[in-house]
């Protein structure tokens, strides 16, 4: 029949256990769970530390629920879904780290290194691997904290760089 000459290709978790295909989307998937939760957790802080006041002046001034999430809510919670963003950015790395170390996923990734270096008892190498998954978590977030620093610096004092 024509429904069975057709060829699919299968989603990338519905294929056998070791195929790398598989074994790449479940260090993605650990990768994005690990890095997930600082996002809707800071940006509920945020949109929770809104000004009574001012959400009081929007209710009086007969905004819509709408109109105060776009211009009260959102504008004054971004620092805080930034700071987020931040942190997720740092523990992707972690994640991707992680997934590959559990998953042990083909491609030579960092967390395939520090496989590799263990079994071959290279332990130098190995805490060099370590050493350059810290560096590249440091550097991502510093790079978080510099783009929030230029984005927030003229109107939101989690923008000003403390020295």
């Amino acid at each position: 029949s024509a429904a069975t000459s057709a060829t699919s290709t299968p989603a990338p978790w519905a294929s056998s256990p070791t195929s790398p295909s598989r074994r790449l989307w479940l260090t993605t998937m650990v990768c994005v769970i690990i890095s997930f939760f600082p996002i809707p957790t800071t940006l509920l802080l945020g949109l929770r530390s809104v000004d009574h006041d001012m959400d009081d002046l929007f209710r009086l001034q007969g905004a819509s629920w709408t109109t105060t999430l776009r211009k009260l809510a959102l504008p004054h919670a971004s620092p805080a879904l930034f700071a987020g963003l931040r942190i997720s950015a740092g523990l992707s790395v972690v994640g991707a780290i992680v997934g590959e170390l559990f998953f042990q996923s083909g491609a030579e990734g960092l967390g395939q290194l520090i496989i590799n270096y263990r079994t071959e008892l290279q332990y130098e190498a190995m805490y060099a691997a370590l050493v350059w998954s810290s560096a590249l978590s440091i550097i991502v977030y510093v790079l978080f904290s510099w783009l929030g620093s230029r984005l927030f610096s003229a109107w939101h004092e989690s923008g000003e760089i403390r020295r």
